[in-house]
């Protein structure tokens, strides 16, 4: 099952592997912000809130920019 996601990402153009790796890492800046709302008495401001909506957007902004240059990669061949 791993052999057939290391093809898969072995075949991937860099421009979709670049946008799922910033897709990831602003999912993980969001859950951290998350965490950071739901365990700390100062976090529950709109400044964190905001910031982890922004992180949502931006990482699903990216993330279709991902599957739209990997879908156009497969057109094209």
């Amino acid at each position: 099952m791993i052999k057939k996601y290391l093809d898969k990402i072995r075949t991937m153009d860099k421009q979709a592997l670049t946008a799922f790796g910033t897709c990831g890492l602003f999912l993980l800046l969001a859950l951290a912000q998350l965490l950071i709302l739901v365990f700390s008495s100062f976090g529950r401001s709109w400044d964190h809130i905001l910031l982890m909506l922004v992180d949502i957007v931006i990482a699903a902004l990216v993330g279709n920019m991902g599957f739209r240059w990997q879908k156009n990669k497969a057109v094209l061949l």
